[in-house]
């Protein structure tokens, strides 16, 4: 199922389909427990669908999610407000 047909259902439409889901899930997992699978790719596929319809309630819940800075940017801010720190610091000793 693509995000677009996902976006286009009600919030319990989708909570419904993922519990769908996800007894759809366990079923193919026993069956490739039991070597009775006969396509193993459609347990990805669910798990997959599961996911994007869980991210798009999520975006529903957040609509505006503050943006989140990645690892590097973080650290990159860090240094900076670190250099600012020590600058000021030999500023004051200078100083005294």
């Amino acid at each position: 199922m693509k995000a677009k047909e996902i976006k286009e259902m009600s919030t319990s439409a989708i909570e419904a389909e993922i519990a769908d889901l996800k007894t759809e899930l366990f079923q193919l997992r026993f069956d490739l427990a039991t070597g009775q699978i006969v396509n193993n790719s459609r347990i990805r596929e669910v798990r997959k669908t599961i996911a994007r319809m869980k991210t798009i309630i999520h975006e529903r819940e957040n609509p505006n999610p503050e943006k989140k800075l990645s690892k590097k940017a973080r650290n990159e801010k860090t240094l900076k407000e670190q250099k600012r720190t020590n600058f000021m610091n030999v500023q004051k000793n200078k100083e005294a």
